[in-house]
């Protein structure tokens, strides 16, 4: 018999009183010495367990009707039934209160294991608290910052700095060489050097076979909190902005200059050189061949505006 993963328990069991306590930004309403007990949906619930939210009116007395949950996290300026047999948490952002409650309820596992069967050049500086899988390759010169957790089958080019806090998945390359090339008179191909980095911000991860080439008179630069899905691959001297998401199965070609906060659709195209403002939306499957100004949405092929798409 397969044992049943949700509700999931927590490490720290205290009532929804010292929790509110702990973390702040919450009002209890409702029977709110209950412990927490675990962590789950409200479809998978039981008793004990806190749960998020974010339907409002009749779908949301609905769904508390229908949960096991004794404790839900919902937004501040909902309606609420009056019961005594469990608790509303209330909150003007339920869902990064609710995040923040279940990071703080369960230990969080201390990644520093570097494996033996990674291969790590002898001048690579890593910092504290780091993982690195097996068959793992770091090449020279490289900078791993603090609390950094890298999977196996990792490849990472020399000179390529990871910032505090990075996450690449298995089978993740970067600082790889890209396919910028010339053709001479004569029509052989040369290829040119790629004498860059790639350079990662704080708190980026990087899904699973994705692949950040190196610059090549520059660096390639992701910034703090950027966001790779699987499959992913991101060209020479791109740079991304902060807190930007690329979705699984993207191509960002060679020299590409994405803004902060964008949002790039599932299998999105960018063209090179191309230029995305802040706050840019693709969609999926579109080719990008334009230069886009900020706060725009974009789709199809050729990706086009189309003002009433309001996420991806």
């Amino acid at each position: 018999m397969v044992a049943r993963s949700f509700p999931r328990k927590v490490d720290k069991i205290m009532s929804v009183d010292e929790l509110i306590q702990k973390l702040g930004l919450g009002i209890a309403c409702g029977f709110s010495e209950i412990l927490v007990e675990s962590v789950a949906s409200p479809g998978n619930a039981c008793l004990g367990s806190m749960v998020f939210i974010s339907a409002r009116g009749e779908l949301l007395r609905e769904t508390v009707k229908s949960s096991q949950a004794s404790i839900f996290v919902v937004s501040e300026d909902v309606e609420l039934d009056n019961q005594s047999d469990y608790c509303y948490i209330l909150t003007n952002d339920p869902l990064a209160w609710y995040i923040k409650a279940i990071n703080f309820l369960l230990h969080k596992l201390e990644y520093n294991h570097i494996s033996n069967l990674a291969i790590i050049s002898d001048d690579v500086v890593i910092g504290k608290n780091v993982s690195i899988g097996p068959g793992t390759v770091v090449e020279r010169s490289c900078v791993i910052g603090d609390d950094s957790k890298i999977g196996a089958n990792v490849f990472i080019g020399s000179d390529t700095i990871l910032s505090e806090g990075c996450f690449l998945q298995n089978n993740v390359s970067i600082g790889s060489i890209g396919l910028g090339y010339h053709t001479d008179i004569d029509g052989y191909r040369m290829l040119f050097p790629h004498l860059g980095r790639v350079i990662l911000g704080k708190f980026v991860v990087i899904g699973a076979s994705s692949v950040v080439v190196r610059g090549q008179l520059k660096d390639t630069n992701l910034g703090d909190f950027v966001r790779l899905g699987n499959l992913v691959n991101v060209g020479h001297n791109v740079s991304i902005g902060k807190n930007t998401i690329i979705s699984s199965s993207a191509c960002v070609a060679g020299g590409v200059a994405i803004g902060e906060g964008c949002n790039i659709g599932i299998g999105a195209n960018i063209n090179s050189k191309i230029i995305l403002g802040d706050k840019v939306i693709i969609g999926m499957g579109s080719v990008v061949t334009k230069n886009i100004a900020s706060n725009s949405s974009v789709f199809g092929n050729p990706a086009r505006a189309i003002p009433t798409m309001n996420n991806f």
